[in-house]
């Protein structure tokens, strides 16, 4: 549902020149990683990326992407592995948060606000990678979904909940 407001939000942004700038990782890149692996990137795609190789997910992320996995691939993974799987999506968390923060960087008094999908914006996800950029001053506002509601969510994953 979230996703059908994003033109709006565009148009607004637009509209009335609030810069706009693109956070993840660029789209080759990651399906290297999902193909073959982060040894497989050279250094033109180094560049393009975080300077940290701390790729890695904590243990309520992996075990959600695991879920994403399997309704993925089902039963043929079609030769890509759980581990580059990962290793992409944490690349993405790790690469948007080093964009937020070069961003912040460069125009310390402007107020960010970030556009991402669920699994990415959750607090073990962005805004835990957010924290080695020394970036701790966030709120995280997510859509309900139905696997991750008021019901079954707290204050570790989310400030607030856009109700359906």
């Amino acid at each position: 549902m979230i996703g059908s407001y994003i033109g709006i939000y565009l148009i607004f942004a637009r509209d009335n020149r609030i810069p706009m700038i693109a956070l993840n990782v660029p789209k080759p890149i990651i399906f290297k990683v999902v193909a073959q692996g982060s040894s497989a990137l050279d250094d033109n795609d180094k560049k393009e990326i975080p300077p940290h190789n701390s790729w890695k997910l904590n243990t309520s992320q992996n075990e959600y992407l695991k879920k994403i996995f399997s309704q993925v691939f089902g039963s043929n993974s079609m030769g890509v592995s759980f581990t580059n799987f990962s290793d992409a999506h944490a690349l993405r968390n790790n690469g948007i948060a080093w964009n937020i923060y070069k961003y912040n960087q460069k125009y310390p008094t402007y107020h960010i606000v970030v556009i991402t999908g669920t699994w990415h914006a959750i607090k073990n996800g962005v805004p835990e990678q957010l924290r080695q950029y020394g970036i701790i001053d966030y709120k995280v506002i997510l859509p309900e979904l139905s696997e991750f509601n008021l019901q079954n969510a707290t204050s570790d994953d989310s400030d607030y909940f856009m109700l359906k």
